[in-house]
This record gives C-alpha cells, structure tokens and sequence, in this order.
C-alpha cells in the first residue's frame, strides 16, 4: 500500500483495501461460528467493521483523490500544506 501510495498508483492502492474488506467479511464469516454467544458480536463483528473502516476510509479517500487529479506528484507540495498538521 505504502509503494503505491507513493507512486499514486490507484490499483495498488485497491489491493489494499481489497484485502482489508476481504479479512473483514473472514472475520465476520468465522467468527460467527463460535459458541459463545454473549462475546462473539463485539469481537468479531463490531470491534473489525469499526477498524476496517479507520483503515479502510484514508485508503478511499486517496484513490478517489488520484483519479480526480487533486493528489499528483505535481500537486502533492499544495496538498500537503492544506493539511491542518502541518
């Protein structure tokens, strides 16, 4: 994810949050196999859906972002200065 982030490559960029979503719905699948019922809705389902989505949400961002031409190696300095971090 981090070299095709840093070559603004839209589809290497997916492949990672291809893999998330695909560890999310595995999680969910497996864990729902369990029998303990009282704990198995926090731990497999609501806890990775909740850090699924904290991973999975800058990722989207970014490939939206480079497909419409707002982050590119030629506006990546006006970006990261619009930044409230920086």
């Amino acid at each position: 994810v981090l070299c095709g982030a840093s070559m603004y490559s839209r589809c290497l960029v997916s492949l990672g949050v291809i893999y998330a979503l695909f560890e999310l719905a595995n999680n969910i699948y497996f864990g729902t196999q369990n029998e303990d019922i009282n704990n198995w809705i926090y731990m497999y389902i609501v806890s990775p859906v909740i850090w699924t989505s904290i991973f999975v949400y800058p990722h989207a961002v970014f490939i939206s972002e480079v497909g419409k031409g707002i982050m590119r190696p030629e506006t990546y300095a006006r970006e990261r200065a619009s930044c409230c971090c920086v």
